[in-house]
């Protein structure tokens, strides 16, 4: 970079050095946008937005006139010293475009899947169920899945059976077996 004194598009730029100071988490995306290319870009285009005087034309040098031709005056060495970690894993990133987009694509189909998976299990029967279960829990009362007599003490048991609805007619009739008489005996006896 090259300038006259005091050009006003590089006092531009001494001037947005404090706006554009913002951490992006990313170190990269940070010093890219803080002070490096893309923080000149992005100056640059609000520089020549609103018109320039022909004394303040920023002019830019193309590869072909400072790349290794007898009438170069400039010379290019590798720097690249603020690269960290996470550069080179977006260099690799920019060397494989085709395999990260699958793989961008296969990661948000997954969770997609996921997030359907989750809200069809909460919208289920299950869930209700367990639900009301916590309730229960919360609340002090017995676990129970609605119905299910075997969850009951043996008083509300005989309660349960004696007054059971019609379409509950197929559960099993509650035994007591004595295994010293071996005797059992049928606690319900009545047909519905």
């Amino acid at each position: 970079m090259g300038s006259v004194p005091r050009h006003p598009f590089f006092l531009k730029v001494i001037d947005s050095l404090k706006s554009y100071h913002i951490n992006w988490i990313v170190p990269y995306i940070t010093i890219m946008y803080s002070t490096g290319p893309l923080f000149l870009s992005a100056v640059w285009q609000s520089y020549k937005r609103w018109g320039v005087p022909a004394a303040a034309i920023v002019r830019i040098v193309l590869p072909p006139d400072y790349k290794g031709t007898e009438h170069s005056f400039f010379q290019v060495t590798k720097g690249n010293s603020w690269h960290q970690d996470d550069a080179k894993v977006l260099l690799t990133i920019a060397k494989h475009i085709p395999i990260t987009v699958v793989c961008g694509f296969l990661l948000a189909f997954t969770l997609m899947y996921l997030e359907y998976l989750v809200v069809c299990y909460f919208t289920s029967s299950h869930f209700s169920r367990f639900r009301k279960g916590c309730w229960n829990l919360i609340t002090l009362k017995p676990w129970s899945y609605g119905n299910n007599y075997t969850r009951l003490n043996p008083h509300k048991q005989a309660k349960y059976l004696k007054t059971r609805n019609r379409k509950d007619s197929n559960l099993p009739v509650a035994l007591n077996i004595d295994l010293e008489k071996n005797v059992s005996e049928i606690v319900d006896e009545e047909v519905y």
